[in-house]
């Protein structure tokens, strides 16, 4: 059993593209073609479907692809605990992080965490909440840094701490000395809206769905990086909303101004279960929630 071709497979599938499988597994095009094509052989059944716009699943991989993701799982967990018995934690860990939390804890908590298990690998994903919450559900992320959402869930979330959301405008800007500002009051400037990971930023951005969509701005600009939004407001092209959390952290000359009726987001670290957790999930965890 070669579970490096079903890694192949697997990726073909996520990216839609051979070419990308190729760069992201470090082979040629023409090896990842030869693997697709000597499973097709082995498993007696055609895997991918060519078309112009890249490569879907057959219907045959559809039915296929889960049991070798299960497979991959299977020999990880067993190398792991080979590896736990003799005293080594090694492994990938799948984290995913909203932007703003990546860029203001990650980096030192992967410091630390990497002299203390140099073997462990880690893959950061960012996205906005909602996809994040998908790719834990499906399996795809480990471990997700974002807001908690509302209702029941069939995950574990643990709260690390509570952040509002403040307006957002530039120094020169004729709100920039109020001490707190109405949604109301700030819809009557041009808006610049965001959004990261998959979402489009033609779409509802995060601004507006931190507040609920509330709020009928005038969306002069978008683009999908917080940072460059900022940047934009810095320039007094027009407002935006924020966490308190993001403009701490990032050196742009703007100014957070508290909204009138507070809005406040809750940040936590999510995952499935602690049972039969990976060792080397496990460690990750314990070293962001104490």
């Amino acid at each position: 059993m070669d579970t490096k071709k079903y890694e192949v497979l697997i990726s073909v599938a996520e990216s839609g593209n051979m070419t990308e499988t190729a760069r992201l597994l470090g082979y040629s095009q023409s090896r990842v073609t030869q693997i697709i094509a000597d499973l097709e052989e082995e498993l007696g059944t055609q895997l991918l479907i060519r078309g112009n716009r890249g490569v879907v699943l057959s219907s045959a991989a559809e039915t296929i692809v889960p049991y070798m993701r299960y497979i991959i799982k299977a020999e990880n967990l067993m190398q792991l605990e080979i590896n736990k018995m003799n005293g080594i934690i090694t492994g990938d860990v799948r984290i995913g992080s909203l932007s703003s939390l990546s860029y203001a804890w990650l980096p030192g908590i992967i410091k630390s965490f990497n002299s203390r298990y140099p073997y462990i690998n880690i893959h950061l994903v960012e996205h906005e909440t909602a996809q994040l919450e998908k790719l834990l559900l499906t399996g795809e992320l480990d471990l997700v840094l974002m807001e908690k959402l509302p209702g029941p869930k069939s995950y574990v979330f643990d709260e690390l701490l509570t952040d509002p959301v403040v307006a957002v405008v530039s120094k020169e800007h004729p709100l920039a000395s109020c001490s707190s500002v109405s949604l109301n009051k700030l819809k009557a400037y041009p808006f610049v809206s965001y959004s990261t990971g998959s979402a489009t930023p033609l779409g509802a951005g995060w601004p507006e769905l931190a507040v609920n969509k509330k709020t009928d701005w005038d969306i002069r600009f978008t683009c999908k990086d917080d940072y460059t939004a900022m940047r934009m407001v810095s320039m007094n092209l027009g407002v935006s909303l924020s966490s308190q959390l993001m403009v701490e952290n990032y050196n742009i000359d703007v100014v957070a101004i508290p909204l009138d009726k507070p809005v406040i987001r809750t940040l936590g670290l999510a995952y499935r279960s602690r049972k039969n957790m990976p060792p080397a999930t496990r460690a990750l965890l314990e070293s962001i929630v104490l």
